[in-house]
């Protein structure tokens, strides 16, 4: 019976240590998003509830407006007025399709892994990759 319970303890402590952070923990904040494949630098995310700023290697700024759907998922639209060059016609596509829908799919320790989709009336682009807490 000891043991059981000793067991019982053991588990409910993991259980509520691992729910410590929930996505609403990444709603503002200052964010890495290394490089990969697609993303050849890595980029310096700063984030408040409704606005966020991208810098990438180069020094140039992408203003976005956040529309959150849930605590896990929303919406980025680019601020063509803020932003620090110019808009690209892909860009300017996604912003007229409903911009880029962000969904948290994992927590990971100091992050989580996400997927970013646009929706081009049925052509779906998908990248997934990973944002980090910038110590």
């Amino acid at each position: 019976m000891r043991t059981v319970l000793t067991c019982f303890i053991l588990l409910l402590s993991l259980l509520t240590s691992a729910q410590d952070i929930d996505c609403s923990d990444f709603k503002t904040g200052v964010y890495i998003i290394p490089a990969d494949e697609t993303t050849k630098t890595p980029h310096t995310l700063t984030r408040t509830e409704k606005h966020q700023i991208e810098e990438d290697g180069t020094g140039d700024k992408i203003y976005t407006d956040i529309k959150w759907i849930n605590d896990c998922t929303y919406i980025l639209m680019i601020n063509e007025d803020l932003t620090t060059r110019p808009i690209s016609e892909t860009e300017r596509l996604v912003n007229d399709y409903g911009g880029v829908r962000i969904e948290i799919i994992k927590l990971i320790e100091n992050g989580y892994e996400f997927s970013a989709t646009v929706d081009f009336e049925g052509d779906v682009l998908t990248h997934k990759g990973r944002l980090y807490f910038k110590n």
